[in-house]
């Protein structure tokens, strides 16, 4: 079984762990970590800033999206990485 750790859920983040998780399927895992638990669609913002949408639907939530498609999230931000064994990321978790 393989494990593959994304860290950062922005545009190339979350792309790549949506991708992943559906190529892989459940015979693996795939986890996200990201410091922001909502997913912020930027080029959208230049509407919000003429008045054309609403702030709220240019963001969503990052958790409900991965437990749909088998990707683990950790809402944290990650310190420390050590591929080679033990503990293999420090994090400092957020309060939920």
């Amino acid at each position: 079984m393989a494990k593959v750790v994304v860290i950062g859920a922005g545009f190339a983040g979350h792309t790549a762990a949506l991708y992943l998780g559906s190529r892989l399927g459940r015979k693996h895992q795939v986890t996200v970590i990201s410091n922001r638990d909502v997913f912020s669609y930027v080029p959208s913002w230049v509407w919000v800033g003429v008045g054309h949408m609403k702030p709220e639907k240019t963001v969503f939530k990052l958790k409900p999206i991965y437990d749909r498609t088998n990707i683990n999230f950790v809402h944290a931000a990650a310190k420390e990485i050590h591929p080679d064994g033990g503990e293999q990321y420090v994090l400092e978790q957020f309060p939920r």
